[in-house]
Parts: C-alpha cells; structure tokens; sequence
C-alpha cells in the first residue's frame, strides 16, 4: 500500500515546488550570501508562502543541506566516481573534486562562508564515507565493521583538508595539492600499505633488470 508520504515525493506538483525553492535559494545564495540570507528571501524569490517552503523544509540550514548534497553528488556523477572500487587511484579523484568543489562555491556565494562551510564539511564527510564503504564493497570482500570509522575519518580528512587550501592567500594548484597531501588520507583508509606491498615484487623485478642489465643478462627471460 502506497503511503502519504511516498505518494508526496512522486507527486509532480511537490516536486516542482521543491525544485522552485531550491533554484530561488541558489540565486539568493550567490546575492547575498548564507548569512545574510533568509527564509523570506527564498519564499519571495521563489513566489511561494512560507507555509509552503516549511512543509519542505524545516529551515534554512536543512534546505543548504539538501541544496550542497545533491550539488555534491552531482559533481560524483558527473566524474564517474559513483562506481569505482577503492584504490589510491579512485581517492585521488575523489580529492580533487572536493578541493574544485569547495573552490567553486567560495567562488559563487558571497562570504562569509562560516555556516556554509560548517555543512559543507558534514556533507562531503558523509558523502565520501558512503563512496568509501561502496567501493569497498565493490572489491568483492565486506568490509570490517571498523572501516566504517576509517572511512569517516578519512572524508573528515578530504574536506579538514581541502577547506585548509582553500583559505590559503598562496594556494596550491588543486592538483599539486592533492598530490602533496593524498598520503594522509590514503593511510586512514589502510590504502598506503596495501599500495606498497603491491608494489614490492615491481620494484624487485625492476632492481633486478637494471642490475642484470648492467651485467648484459635480462633476468625477465628468465
């Protein structure tokens, strides 16, 4: 049986609504800011009462959630990240669409940006911890129920990270900003050490050819 509430998500009419004060919101939201912006604002913006917006949203700050999530896994779906496996690979795209994220919004929203940085920061930790646990799953082997705290820490760390260049007077390229600092989130999500013992036999066989090559022998015909 088909219940109220889902019969209210389908509902083409909410669904425009929702959409109508979701589009007002952003065009406020890069005028004036978050601070400075209201629940009036968006309502007269949107030509909607404000009965209307709160049988939507409970307040402003849960309509800056909805708005940077769906914002943020947009930008997860539009890179291809939504179906990956956990590799250093796949972490390091993750990286850099946090830090390009965040550049963009500080770009588009007036500042001050002390509450939307605060739920961005919970949104991009919550986002990137479910894509940790996913691709986890994707390699064919569950998780321990202590990942789950690793990959937490470890989306903390992408946006504590990322929201650190951001407010640099000199930063980095996102990039060469990613590269310089990937390591740490890497090693949260056990990452590094599984990379490198991977790596060891490369690096053996490559030792070996270069001394054997050195000694006219090729130790890979071997």
């Amino acid at each position: 049986m088909t219940s109220t509430r889902d019969t209210a998500r389908t509902d083409p009419r909410v669904t425009r609504t929702r959409r109508l004060i979701e589009d007002a919101f952003l065009e406020v939201l890069q005028e004036k800011g978050f601070e400075d912006l209201s629940v009036q604002d968006v309502t007269e913006r949107a030509g909607i009462n404000r009965v209307t917006f709160y049988s939507h949203f409970v307040d402003r700050y849960a309509l800056l959630r909805s708005s940077v999530r769906k914002a943020f896994e947009a930008e997860i779906e539009q890179r291809g990240l939504a179906e990956r496996e956990l590799r250093v690979a796949s972490v390091r795209d993750l990286f850099l669409a946090v830090c390009e994220y965040i550049d963009g919004m500080h770009q588009h929203c007036k500042p001050p940006h002390d509450h939307l940085d605060w739920i961005v920061g919970d949104v991009i930790t919550d986002s990137s911890a479910e894509l940790f646990v996913r691709w986890s799953a994707a390699r064919g082997k569950a998780a321990p129920r202590s990942f789950l705290e690793s990959a937490t820490a470890a989306g903390s760390s992408l946006h504590a990270l990322a929201a650190r260049r951001s407010r640099m007077k000199k930063r980095a390229a996102p990039g060469a900003f990613v590269e310089s600092t990937l390591p740490i989130v890497t090693a949260i999500l056990g990452l590094a050490e599984a990379d490198s013992r991977r790596a060891q036999p490369r690096l053996a066989r490559s030792a070996a050819n270069h001394r054997s090559s050195r000694s006219g022998f090729d130790v890979s015909r071997d």
